[in-house]
C-alpha cells in the first residue's frame, strides 16, 4: 500500500492501488496523470508574465491537461483555500469567450484576457493607470483616426474569492477558437475533481486535511461562452448547483433548460445578467418561474430592464460610460453594455461591486 503521507491525512492523491499484491508481492499501482501543472511553460510562451495574471491574496495554476482538448485550463484561488479545513472543495467553471486557436503548450499563446477576467481595475483617482486598467470606458483613435470607447474594463474575479471568503476554485477550460472539447461535456465534473486532486497534492488546497473531494460545482459564462456553458449543463443537470449566465448565447432554447434545471432543487441558484442581449429572455425566465410560484430565494436578474441602464438610477453605469456618454460612433452602446454584464456591478461609494462577487457572496459555496 502507498506509505501513508501525513499532510494529506492518507495515501498521496494522486496515487492510487488498483491491484493488490500477488504470490511475489507485486501490487498495481496508478499514477493520476490527467492534469500536470505547466505554469513555467506558460509563462515562457504568454505574452504576459505569471506575476501580472495574479490578484492579490490569490494564486494561479496553469494546468496541463493531458488528455484532449482543451490542454490548457487556468485555475485560479484565494491563498486561504491552502488552509481550508472544508474537504468538499467548490469549483465554479468559467468558460469565456471565443479566445485564439492553439493545439499546444509550447506556442505563443494570447494571454491579455486572462487579467481582464482575475484582476480588478486600479481606482479612479490612480493617475498612474492606463486606460486597459481604468475602472471606466476611455476615449481611443484607432489608426485610422477614428474614435472609439475602450469598454473591456476588468472583472475582478480575484477580488469576488478573497472578498466572499469563499473556499472556491475558479476554473477556467482555455478554448482553442471558440471549441471547448472535453471541457464542455459529461466529463466536465470527473475532470474538475483531477484538477482539485492535482491542486490538493501541489498543496494549493486544504492542508492536512483528508478526503479532499469536489463539492458543490458551479458553471459560468460571458458572451459566446454561453454556446459552451448550456450544453454542459443539459449533460450534468444533477451535477450542478450554480448557474452565473452573464448576457451568454445560446445555440439552443436554453430558458426551457434553466427554468427546468432550476425548479428541479430548492438548494439551486440562477442568476441572470441581462447586458444587451439577453434582457427579454433572462426577464422571461424570471417570469415563467414566478408563474410556477417556484421559489425566488436563490434566483436573481439584473438588467433585464432598459431602465437599468439610466444613469440617474445606475450610478456604476453612470461612471462607467463618463466620459463616453456622448460618444458618437454607432454601435457602442450595445457592445458596452453588453461588456458591462461581465464587468459592472453596483456601485457604493468609490468602489463597484462586481456582479461576479455579488453571487458569490450571495452562493451556496463553502466558506474557508
Amino acid at each position: 500500500m502507498p506509505e501513508t503521507i501525513s499532510r494529506f491525512q492518507g495515501p498521496h492523491p494522486l496515487v492510487e492501488t488498483v491491484g493488490l499484491a500477488s504470490v511475489r508481492g507485486v501490487a498495481t499501482i496508478r499514477l493520476r496523470t490527467d492534469f500536470v501543472d505547466v505554469t513555467p511553460f506558460f509563462s515562457a510562451y504568454s505574452e504576459i508574465p505569471n506575476s501580472a495574471l495574479t490578484p492579490p491574496d490569490c494564486t494561479v495554476v496553469v494546468l496541463g491537461h493531458t488528455g484532449e482538448m482543451p490542454k490548457i485550463w487556468i485555475a485560479l484561488l484565494p491563498k486561504a483555500c491552502a488552509t481550508s479545513t472544508t474537504a468538499n472543495v467548490s469549483a465554479m467553471v468559467f468558460f469565456r469567450p471565443a479566445s485564439y486557436g492553439y493545439s499546444a503548450i509550447a506556442q505563443k499563446h494570447t494571454a491579455t484576457a486572462i487579467p481582464r477576467y482575475f484582476l480588478s481595475p486600479m481606482p479612479d483617482a490612480d493617475a498612474s493607470a492606463q486606460f486597459w486598467e481604468r475602472d471606466h470606458c476611455f476615449p481611443q483613435t484607432d489608426a485610422r483616426g477614428n474614435q472609439y470607447a475602450y469598454n473591456l474594463m476588468r472583472c475582478g474575479f480575484g477580488a469576488a474569492l478573497v472578498n466572499s471568503f469563499r473556499a472556491v476554485v475558479v476554473l477556467n477550460p482555455w478554448p482553442s477558437g471558440d471549441q471547448f472539447g472535453v471541457a464542455a461535456s459529461a466529463q466536465l465534473p470527473s475532470l474538475t475533481t483531477s484538477a482539485i486532486r492535482f491542486l490538493w497534492a501541489a498543496g494549493h488546497l486544504c492542508e492536512g486535511v483528508a478526503n479532499v473531494h469536489l463539492g458543490r460545482l458551479g458553471l459560468s459564462s460571458f458572451s459566446r461562452g454561453g454556446l459552451a456553458m448550456w450544453p454542459t449543463l443539459a449533460a450534468n443537470r444533477s451535477r450542478v448547483s450554480e448557474v452565473w449566465a452573464f448576457d451568454t448565447m445560446d445555440a439552443a432554447d436554453a430558458s426551457a433548460l434553466a427554468v427546468q434545471w432550476y425548479r428541479a432543487d430548492n438548494t439551486r441558484s440562477l442568476r441572470l445578467v441581462g447586458g444587451a442581449y439577453h434582457r427579454a429572455q433572462y426577464r422571461a425566465i424570471q417570469q415563467t418561474l414566478q408563474n410556477y410560484r417556484a421559489s425566488m430565494s436563490q434566483f436573481s436578474a439584473v438588467l433585464v430592464d432598459p431602465n437599468d441602464f439610466d444613469p440617474s438610477y445606475n450610478p456604476a453605469w453612470q461612471h462607467y460610460t463618463k466620459d463616453v456618454a456622448s460618444f458618437p460612433p454607432k454601435n457602442w452602446l450595445a457592445d458596452t453594455q453588453h461588456q458591462f454584464a461581465i464587468c459592472g456591478g453596483t456601485r457604493i461609494g468609490d468602489r463597484v461591486t462586481p456582479y461576479f462577487e455579488k453571487f458569490m457572496l450571495d452562493s451556496g459555496f463553502n466558506f474557508f
